[in-house]
């Protein structure tokens, strides 16, 4: 397969370098936003967390990956979203100086922009609907044919999937509004939007993308169509439900401990000492 692929791509078009590029700028993006605050301020967690954003971007955007994603298997440009929307985002909006998100940008000016494109049901709709309609295989025959069609469509599902990831991870303080039941409901129904389509390929008996099928009989003959239509399925629901499931996870423990939290201040609050003597005083009703 590699050596194929060395006789009939050259180096430039085997590493994307437009991948790599766009990702060499987020870290200077990045960079220049914790310098806004002060570096030392940036938790360890969040230099993690961009590196390996950075480092999954490279991999699935900047190396021959990519190109095999794009002309030979559907299943690894699945993999390739898949890593993007539900790995790379969250540990992008998790990177963020929240700090400075509050004092400077988050302000009266900027607040109803924020409060209408990361809307929770909006956001949700929105981000599943069109990357459910991006995966029909009319539409993604089209969409392949007119390659920078394609790239806008692809540059809108990144937005909207970065508003349905603020939404989850909030990581404004002031934006939390949304109660941890509220936001288990959401990434619960956020989990069932892609459902019907990774079904539909999944069980499809037939070849839904001629143009993967010609390609893969002649790079690998071994590897039916049919077969890699199916693993991409599997590889959409499996890679969305564990980021989701992460998340919902981290949303019920950071529940338990504050609610934990707040019920050692009540009883604190009940706490008197007399030389040395704890004793218990009971509310006085008015």
């Amino acid at each position: 397969m590699l050596a194929s692929l060395l006789q009939s791509y050259s180096l430039f078009q085997l590493f994307n370098v437009y991948g790599i590029g766009c990702s060499i700028l987020l870290f200077f993006l990045y960079r220049w936003l914790w310098k806004q605050v002060q570096p030392s301020s940036v938790h360890w967690r969040k230099k993690l967390y961009l590196s390996l954003a950075l480092g999954l971007l490279v991999l699935v955007k900047g190396t021959p990956i990519d190109l095999l994603g794009k002309h030979y298997f559907l299943s690894l440009h699945v993999m390739q979203l898949a890593c993007i929307f539900f790995i790379v985002l969250p540990l992008l909006v998790l990177s963020l100086p929240t700090r400075l998100l509050q004092e400077r940008i988050w302000h009266h000016r900027t607040r109803s922009i924020f409060h209408l494109v990361s809307h929770p049901w909006l956001s949700l709709v929105l981000f599943n609907g069109t990357l459910s309609l991006y995966l029909v295989p009319t539409v993604f025959t089209f969409l392949q044919s007119k390659p920078a069609i394609q790239m806008l469509y692809q540059g809108a599902l990144v937005i909207l999937g970065a508003c349905m990831w603020f939404v989850i991870i909030q990581p404004v303080q002031i934006f939390q509004r949304e109660n941890p039941l509220l936001r288990a409901l959401y990434i619960f129904l956020a989990s069932l939007f892609l459902l019907p389509i990774s079904l539909y390929l999944l069980i499809a008996d037939t070849t839904l993308f001629p143009y993967y099928a010609s390609r893969q009989a002649d790079f690998l003959p071994e590897f039916h169509s049919l077969y890699d239509q199916q693993l991409a399925a599997g590889i959409l629901k499996i890679s969305q439900m564990s980021s989701y499931a992460l998340a919902l996870l981290t949303i019920v423990f950071t529940w338990s401990r504050k609610e934990r939290e707040r019920e050692g201040l009540v009883m604190e609050k009940h706490l008197r000492y007399v030389r040395g003597v704890v004793v218990h005083m009971e509310d006085r009703k008015k």
